[in-house]
């Protein structure tokens, strides 16, 4: 699913391509923008460019059949200095790719980037590469110097391997690389770019970026790259010094940019993971509840939970009152990517922060009363910490999400409620909380959890009984405690 960010830079390119070929700045098309998605702007453009170039087509065909009866030579001069750009740009998308470079090696860049504009993108895969490489990179040079993005973009995508080699290596502007790699429209040829561009000028590239307000456009192109290179430029990304990752984080957050963010993260290396979540910048409340939000409705909370592994505990504090204070609906999704996600643990280690409250409504959500996530749950316990607090939570709940969780825990001989109290055993204070739970149980499912509680020491069972009787629940489990007596 795409996410919100690449949704409107997407679109912010459609509109970018659809003022070239109008002939009209961005800003006027910006009323369709907004009301268009960057699907339904790509058919209109489509649409568009097919009526302009399909006008008066069979006159433009006549033209170019005229043109083969003169050299080459001829025609080039012809096409400067009387038929110009525009014309120029009609006929020669009718011409045949080989005749076409022919005529080329005769006309200058300058007029090769006045009719680049100009002629049908559908024509320019099949001319550029065959154009000769010199002109190609000049041309290419002189449409930077003009700050035609878009254009480039078009040629971009049209260009054969060496070309693509020697224009990048001919672009000094990282800005311009960076606004002319934003318009490409194929990403095979977008990976092709990034792989010839060195790991010092990426992280230069980034840097300009970041300065010139442009890190959306940087985050769009990591985006749509394969997951082999979205670790390598997310690896670049976190070599970086924390400076430098701290007004990165500043500008995330500021332009919404967490769906880039998180799925980039996910591909990097564990040691930049851990340098970038405890970040200065990163600890603070407001700003994770954004990210925390954002992953929500960007459907990346599966993505984002590992990183609060390596988080110091301090930043999981915060973050862990930054998720809650989302809402239920945020906090069961959250539920739900950890258990479909396999990260209980983490979301253990998290919740453990957890204030009076926020517990309080942790004891409400669903997923937890569905017995193959508590389940999953419970196995993960590790910590006495963890067990604590989901003890706390658990005493929170009703009586009927309380009996499924005691028919988990007495499940196959006990052997969960045996690890739970391995854990909480030495929590006096939480022996109340089990005996409730227990005490749910009748039958065989209390037999089985009865033979588990005989088996704990005897300051446990003292803990035990005196926790039922304060919870004034003594009555259900006082014989399966006494045949222990017996």
């Amino acid at each position: 699913m795409a996410d919100l960010h690449t949704l409107e830079l997407t679109r912010r390119a459609e509109i970018g391509k659809l003022a070239v070929l109008l002939d009209v700045a961005p800003e006027s098309l910006a009323e369709l923008g907004s009301a268009s998605s960057a699907d339904e702007l790509q058919r209109l453009r489509r649409r568009i460019n097919k009526t302009l170039f399909d006008e008066k087509r069979d006159r433009f065909i006549r033209l170019e059949r005229f043109t083969r009866m003169l050299p080459a030579g001829y025609v080039a001069r012809l096409a400067m200095e009387s038929f110009g750009p525009l014309l120029s740009a009609r006929v020669v998308a009718e011409m045949n790719p080989l005749r076409a470079r022919n005529i080329a090696r005769h006309v200058t860049p300058a007029f090769v980037a006045d009719v680049a504009p100009l002629i049908d993108p559908e024509k320019v895969e099949q001319l550029i590469p065959r154009l000769p490489l010199d002109l190609v990179k000049e041309t290419a040079l002189l449409l930077v110097e003009r700050k035609d993005y878009v254009t480039m973009g078009r040629f971009g995508d049209a260009l054969s391997a060496q070309q693509l080699r020697a224009v990048i290596g001919a672009i000094d502007d990282d800005t311009a690389l960076l606004q002319t790699a934003f318009f490409i429209e194929r990403r095979e040829q977008l990976g092709r770019i990034v792989h010839n561009i060195d790991n010092a000028r990426i992280a230069r590239i980034m840097q300009r970026g970041t300065e010139a307000n442009m890190l959306p456009q940087a985050l769009f192109i990591i985006d749509h790259v394969t997951d082999e290179l979205k670790g390598r430029l997310a690896d670049i990304m976190g070599e970086q010094s924390e400076d430098t990752l701290d007004t990165l984080v500043s500008v995330a957050d500021e332009q919404r940019l967490w769906g880039p963010i998180l799925r980039g993260l996910s591909h990097i290396h564990p040691r930049y993971r851990r340098k970038i979540v405890n970040l200065p910048k990163v600890k603070d409340e407001r700003l994770l509840g954004d990210l925390v939000r954002a992953a929500y409705e960007e459907g990346l909370l599966a993505v984002a939970l590992p990183l609060a592994r390596v988080m110091r505990p301090d930043y999981k504090r915060v973050v862990a009152h930054a998720a809650l204070k989302q809402g239920p609906e945020v906090a069961e999704a959250a539920l739900e990517a950890a258990h479909s996600a396999g990260e209980w643990s983490t979301l253990l280690d998290l919740a453990r922060y957890a204030d009076e409250s926020e517990r309080a409504l942790l004891a409400t959500l669903r997923v937890l009363r569905r017995p193959e996530a508590m389940e999953a749950l419970l196995e993960a316990l590790n910590s006495d910490a963890a067990a604590d607090m989901l003890l706390d939570v658990v005493g929170r709940m009703d009586e009927d999400a309380q009996r499924t969780v005691a028919h988990i825990l007495a499940a196959e001989g006990g052997a969960l409620l045996e690890h739970l109290l391995d854990l909480a055993g030495g929590l006096h204070e939480r022996w109340g909380t089990v005996a409730c739970i227990i005490a749910t149980l009748d039958g065989g499912a209390l037999e089985d959890a009865g033979r588990v509680l005989r088996r704990r020491s005897d300051a446990e069972i003292a803990s035990l009984r005196d926790g039922a009787k304060r919870e004034k629940v003594w009555d259900r489990l006082s014989r399966q405690l006494e045949q222990q007596a017996a």
